[in-house]
């Protein structure tokens, strides 16, 4: 019993907002045990427009201009031109869950893909130019897609000049010659027994904290991470939403559609980059 509520509550841990917001639009179309499996591992309540207005108070504070950073979120369901969306369905995930509803032509995959890795690596600056390919979409029915791209300047920027190849440790075992930047200035830092660990906070332009002067040194990184994300949520109990008893009666009138919808693939891809100058980071879902 202890495994298994700690299993799940890592892998709970793993469902990111873009995620998160993916089974919450999903949720509103679904009914029976396809609806309840999805909103038990969302913790949702079960008043449902409390649900909404939280989505909807998140999703506008995130979406707030900053002359600290930059920040673009973007989120739409693409549904193939041959089935007929719900006006009900679309008008919630519009209006709480600011998500647009667009048709596409899945038939003409070179088409519906190019129209969709544009869009993608529109709201990501260009750093998700090829989210999916002519095969993904083939067979595609309705696709549920949102976006993040973040990129902060540091209040305190590393000078290029001052980036040196030195060791790091991947672990134990295993060294790599990567770049280090270094920089001497004030920060927020503090040490802690409890965890045996040095905490540097580094601020983005424009924060206020109480700060030290500290000598940091730190890696100068970037990576791309895809994963599918079906085992993740089979485990935390979504599993009728991936067979043939799904049920989504809510996205779009059934007699159109040639097979009853249910859940493909849940696939994720997201980076980060940190550099001299700031941090960017993003993702899509």
């Amino acid at each position: 019993m202890l495994r298994t509520r700690a299993c799940s509550t890592a892998a709970r841990r793993r469902l990111g907002r873009g995620l998160k917001l993916a089974l919450a639009i999903l949720t509103e179309a679904a009914t029976g045990q396809t609806q309840s499996e999805l909103s038990s591992v969302l913790g949702f309540d079960l008043d449902r427009n409390l649900v909404r207005r939280k989505f909807s108070t998140i999703i506008e504070s995130l979406k707030k201009e900053s002359p600290e950073y930059i920040l673009n979120l973007g989120s739409r369901i693409y549904i193939g031109d041959s089935a007929a969306p719900r006006q009900r369905f679309a008008a919630i995930a519009e209006e709480f869950y600011k998500t647009e509803l667009r048709t596409v032509n899945f038939y003409k995959p070179v088409e519906a893909t190019k129209e969709i890795n544009g869009w993608v690596s529109n709201i990501t600056a260009g750093r998700i130019p090829n989210l999916v390919n002519e095969d993904d979409v083939a067979n595609m029915v309705v696709l549920i897609l949102n976006t993040l791209y973040f990129k902060g300047s540091w209040r305190h920027q590393f000078a290029p000049n001052a980036t040196k190849v030195n060791r790091f440790y991947v672990s134990g075992a295993k060294q790599a010659n990567i770049p280090f930047m270094n920089v001497k200035d004030n920060f927020y830092y503090t040490e802690s027994t409890k965890f045996d660990a040095k905490i540097l906070r580094m601020p983005y332009r424009l924060e206020n904290l109480t700060e030290r002067l500290v000598d940091v040194t730190l890696p100068k990184f970037k990576f791309d991470y895809t994963s599918q994300l079906d085992g993740i949520l089979k485990e935390l109990g979504v599993r009728t939403a991936f067979e043939s008893g799904a049920s989504f009666p809510g996205i779009a009138r059934g007699q159109l559609l040639h097979e009853t919808l249910r859940i493909s693939k849940v696939l994720q891809r997201s980076g980060i980059e940190v550099n001299e100058l700031g941090s960017v980071a993003y993702a899509a879902t």
